[in-house]
């Protein structure tokens, strides 16, 4: 890839904008080559591939793209993409904004197997939104993003945007940033995020940018297959700029999703939603 390419190893992108490469080769951006990436909360612009993929490529690898936004990416033909998956079948794509690839498909796989690509919002793809082994899935979405200001570099989304969660099926925000064009941009608030199980509680931390002023902060809770509700009662530390809190409300063999909400000055809205959690038997 034009940006960076893995082979037999792990590649994590959380954060990252990647702008205006160029390959004669697989990948404007990011390529995986038998190896495992994980992409997350990342920006896409105007990259573009002579081959296929015109932002990110798997080829016999695993992993997953989410909560990423993509625009005017290029790759030649029908059978290319803005992202390509070939023969990788543990690859996600979920809650991705696929807007506008000049030359190619929104997302194009390839031949063998593949994983899911569910929650995602398309638009004005020239060859397409999704072409080769899959076709959309009931959870995506084909609409105007409605971006704040991207010829300023603004790929927030407006409040009516399909990309905002209440005109989506799956109730999140999808893209890489938050709603909000008439406010300044806090799309750098969030730093990085896990969540993870210890013995019998389930521990979800967070950093912000340490200038980012006085956040408050509330929790929603989505068990198995259910809708998120409000977790009451919830207690949030903090140590500068690093918040946690601990669930230890939860039951064997059931899974657990969390979603952490901010308000800030007069904007709010969904910092970040973590994947599934499972508790043992």
């Amino acid at each position: 890839g034009a940006g960076n390419i893995i082979d037999n190893g792990l590649l994590e992108i959380d954060g990252c904008v990647f702008r205006n490469n160029s390959t004669t080769v697989v990948s404007g951006a990011l390529a995986a080559h038998r190896a495992e990436m994980r992409v997350t909360r990342s920006l896409f612009v105007g990259n573009a591939s002579g081959d296929v993929a015109g932002a990110i490529y798997f080829f016999a690898s695993k992993g997953y793209v989410q909560h990423c936004t993509f625009d005017h990416n290029a790759a030649p033909g029908v059978k290319a993409g803005t992202v390509f998956v070939h023969e990788s079948a543990d690859v996600s794509v979920e809650r991705c904004i696929l807007a506008n690839t000049a030359d190619g498909a929104g997302l194009w796989v390839g031949e063998w197997a593949f994983g899911t690509h569910t929650c995602n919002l398309f638009f004005a793809n020239v060859e397409g939104d999704v072409g080769g082994g899959t076709a959309l899935d009931p959870t995506e979405t084909i609409g105007n993003p409605s971006f704040c200001d991207p010829a300023m570099g603004d790929y927030r989304i407006a409040f009516e945007s399909p990309a905002a969660p209440e005109h989506n099926p799956c109730g999140v925000i999808i893209g890489a940033y938050s709603r909000g064009c008439h406010e300044e941009p806090i799309a750098t608030l969030l730093q990085r995020f896990e969540a993870k199980r210890k013995d019998w509680t389930i521990v979800v931390s967070w950093s912000i940018l340490a200038d980012a002023g006085e956040p408050s902060f509330s929790i929603e809770r989505a068990v198995d297959a259910a809708a998120f509700e409000p977790l009451t009662g919830a207690s949030i530390s903090r140590d500068g700029a690093v918040f946690a809190f601990s669930d230890g409300n939860v039951e064997p063999g059931k899974t657990y999703r969390y979603r952490i909400l901010y308000a800030l000055a007069s904007e709010n809205g969904q910092l970040f939603e973590t994947e599934r959690i499972g508790m043992p038997e």
